[in-house]
């Protein structure tokens, strides 16, 4: 081997699980360790990959939907699952509508973005948080209100970290519709 070892331990996630399978299945004498995490099913190796992602959302969704109510007198998101599942709905339905510019950035955060950020902060338990407060942040986007972080940063050097005061605990609520 390329590497002067004898076998190759592997590590996949989503589509590496197909090459990983693919690797040991061609040469199982060349194979060490093989973890494969999230895996994909060969017979639907992205021409049809994509179908089963609308089921992981929806089931991984409330979760998300629960710790966000838990907070909802910081994030102003709803105070119970359903209510912040209707409610992100009808914010991403606003954004495909009505884009909503982001200061300093030159571009828009759209519905499918929200979307698209939403479904990558699913996969991880520890980024849950992190999910819930991006959608506090565009709902203020969108209702065209920046928190005080993003307008401490639009003021800020782009090459330098927001001031320890720009870095607030909490958030107001914000409006959704």
């Amino acid at each position: 081997m390329a590497l002067g070892e004898k076998k190759t331990s592997y590590w996949g996630q989503s589509y590496g699980t197909y090459l990983g399978a693919v690797y040991a299945s061609l040469f199982p004498d060349r194979a060490d360790r093989v973890v494969l995490e999230g895996n994909v099913d060969p017979r639907k190796v992205w021409a049809h990959a994509t179908d089963n992602w609308g089921k992981g959302m929806a089931d991984r969704f409330p979760d998300a939907a629960r710790l966000a109510a838990a907070q909802d007198a910081v994030l102003g998101l709803g105070s119970t699952a359903d209510e912040v599942a209707r409610n992100y709905l009808a914010l991403a339905d606003r954004l495909d509508r009505t884009p909503a510019p982001v200061p300093g950035a030159g571009v828009a955060l759209a519905g499918s973005m929200l979307r698209n950020v939403t479904y990558s902060l699913l996969l991880h338990n520890e980024t849950l948080p992190v999910l819930a407060q991006f959608w506090s942040a565009a709902a203020h986007l969108a209702d065209g209100a920046l928190t005080e972080t993003a307008r401490c940063c639009s003021r800020s050097s782009p090459r330098r970290r927001p001031r320890r005061e720009c870095l607030p605990t909490t958030r107001p609520p914000c409006s959704w519709h």
